[in-house]
């Protein structure tokens, strides 16, 4: 058994690697997206990575153990993978899961989880309600203005088709905020008037973010 030390959020982690390769796990290049399931009481955690050489085998996401819990509520992950000698399959994406028993139990505390590569951190955060207690997961318009409209300002949103006017920033703001809550975001695209910058740019935050969306186009009202 090997043990990795790491500083993270001001708390000590120890990361216990079982049966760990001789040649020693390494953080993974870059974390691409993070998701997460609750299975019969377990919470089952799935990062996808990528590495930053392709002679590498099957990555491993590693849950952090602490001395004292997290005053953030975020549980930390590592995905880690093993360089091998020799050339590689040219595969540079990887991914790999962890599977949390009885996390309620052992994690009263959690609020969300954050996946570790070396150079991109993602968080997710938990949806605890559950039952009649749990809130309804919304879907949320958002609809993308004409650059015209409000030129050299960059607002080219409208959350649920109403005003004011929001930039980028501003928008994922608020999506983060609501974020546990949240089914899908519906991108509203009005033809000939929406700018197309804007929407490839709303959507690789949402995308970024490991939210779903789907592009809606509406006629130009007349």
């Amino acid at each position: 058994m090997k043990t990795v030390h790491a500083i993270t959020s001001g708390a000590l982690i120890l990361l216990l690697v079982a049966n760990a390769h001789p040649q020693g796990l390494r953080v993974a290049g870059k974390i691409l997206k993070v998701d997460y399931i609750e299975e019969q009481n377990s919470l089952v955690v799935t990062a996808v990575g990528a590495a930053n050489y392709d002679n590498h085998n099957k990555a491993q996401l590693i849950r952090a153990v602490y001395a004292n819990p997290p005053e953030d509520g975020i549980q930390d992950y590592f995905l880690m993978i093993v360089r091998v000698d020799g050339p590689g399959d040219g595969t540079t994406e990887t991914s790999a899961r962890n599977t949390w028993v009885a996390y309620k139990k052992e994690a009263p505390w959690l609020k969300g989880i954050r996946v570790h590569g070396g150079v991109v951190v993602k968080e997710r955060l938990i949806n605890k309600a559950s039952g009649k207690d749990a809130k309804p997961r919304e879907k949320i318009d958002i609809e993308v203005l004409g650059g015209e409209l409000y030129k050299g300002e960059d607002k080219y949103y409208r959350i649920g088709r109403q005003d004011p006017a929001l930039t980028l920033k501003e928008v994922e703001m608020i999506v983060l905020e609501k974020k546990g809550n949240i089914e899908r975001v519906n991108i509203i695209r009005i033809q000939r008037i929406s700018n197309d910058e804007a929407v490839r740019e709303l959507d690789m935050m949402l995308k970024d973010q490991g939210i779903a969306r789907k592009e809606f186009v509406e006629p130009k009202k007349k």
